[in-house]
């Protein structure tokens, strides 16, 4: 599914970004930059630009050498979640496995992974439920690369998830909202996120249920906080801490089985375009407003959606050209320029492509 093209000004851009990105790799590539880390580390840096080769085929061999030897790098793997540390390195292998035709490395990261979890016993507390830095992410990474791997998810794997479904059913609903909050990063919308992937893979029946619960508490709060989805501040609004991660959200219940028509009436529902022009960045701008948008068109088949994502990545583009102070100051994917090449190529493909913001 092609998508609405960005016009040339913002096509020679996104080349550009391409051409930094891997220039600055190449450079460093005696001592990557946080070569386990997706959110700001060349991990993720390397993974958008390896995705971006369905945009610019010229950078293919190049970069998917470059992704290789990132995941090869010397690292620290003692950090949990799903963006950091070993599960970032299989959530990273298992996305690029489906460009690359192959998932390198992948034995070590399995074991590592796997050990990582058998380490983590109960009792579960509610910072194991922290989608970027909890268990709650590396076992999403986990079952990410046991499905790239085409094998049957380890034990210690499924009885881990098991577990965190079913110390939230034993959560009130007060206790589970003040625990978490809100957005996608640590909140209520990243254990929805997570646990929808428990439920299309089959560990828990409570899991789907459990989504949705967490979905009801989030809209339910943001709806007594602000009745029209307008919040006030750009933090609110974001992908990380505000309603787009519940949109994110969202746009995931729609690949259930599920009964979602009770609680939102469409998944953009609480989209809301940051306030502030210069904030960019894929976690927190206007990228992650672009990217969700173009994400939904092809999930509820609404190709308007593109159209405005397309007009508002060129709007992105000609702010950050213009000069003007923003928050990308970096390479990274969610807060620096590989963020461009991400939304770039998502919106090129139709929004038909898995979403980092989706964690598919």
């Amino acid at each position: 599914m092609a998508g609405d093209e960005i016009n040339e000004e913002s096509l020679e851009f996104s080349k550009a970004c391409a051409e930094s990105v891997l220039s600055k790799l190449e450079a460093r590539s005696d001592k990557f930059y946080l070569p386990a880390n997706i959110y700001g580390g060349d991990l993720g840096a390397a993974l958008s630009l390896v995705r971006s080769t369905a945009l610019f085929p010229e950078f293919a061999g190049q970069s998917r050498l470059l992704l290789t030897a990132i995941l090869a790098a010397p690292k620290d793997t003692a950090a949990r979640g799903v963006i950091d540390g070993v599960g970032a390195q299989a959530y990273a292998i298992a996305f690029a496995s489906a460009i690359l035709n192959e998932v390198p490395a992948a034995e070590k990261i399995s074991d590592a992974l796997r050990h990582q979890i058998s380490a983590r016993q109960a009792p579960r507390t509610s910072a194991d439920l922290d989608l970027l830095h909890g268990l709650l992410g590396l076992c999403l990474a986990g079952f990410r690369l046991a499905d790239a791997m085409a094998r049957t998810p380890d034990s210690s794997l499924i009885g881990c998830a098991e577990s965190l479904v079913e110390f939230v059913v034993l959560m009130d609903d007060r206790s589970l909202l003040a625990a978490m909050g809100c957005g996608a990063s640590h909140g209520l919308s990243g254990v929805a996120l997570a646990f929808f992937t428990f439920d299309r893979v089959g560990i828990h029946p409570a899991a789907a249920e459990q989504a949705l619960r967490c979905l009801n508490l989030e809209r339910h709060f943001w709806l007594q906080l602000e009745p029209t989805f307008d919040p006030k501040s750009d933090a609110e609004r974001s992908w990380c801490r505000g309603t787009a991660g519940l949109t994110a959200a969202q746009i995931a219940a729609t690949r259930t089985n599920i009964g979602i028509s009770n609680i939102f009436s469409h998944p953009l529902e609480p989209l809301s375009p940051p306030q502030s022009p210069e904030l960019l960045s894929l976690c927190c701008g206007l990228l992650g407003h672009c990217e969700l948008m173009s994400r939904a068109a092809n999930f509820i088949g609404d190709t308007s959606l593109n159209a405005r994502s397309k007009r508002e990545f060129e709007l992105a583009t000609k702010v950050f050209m213009s000069g003007k102070f923003c928050e990308i100051s970096t390479i990274g994917l969610f807060r620096g320029l590989s963020g461009f090449l991400w939304t770039a190529t998502t919106i090129h493909q139709g929004g038909a492509c898995p979403s980092i913001l989706l964690l598919e």
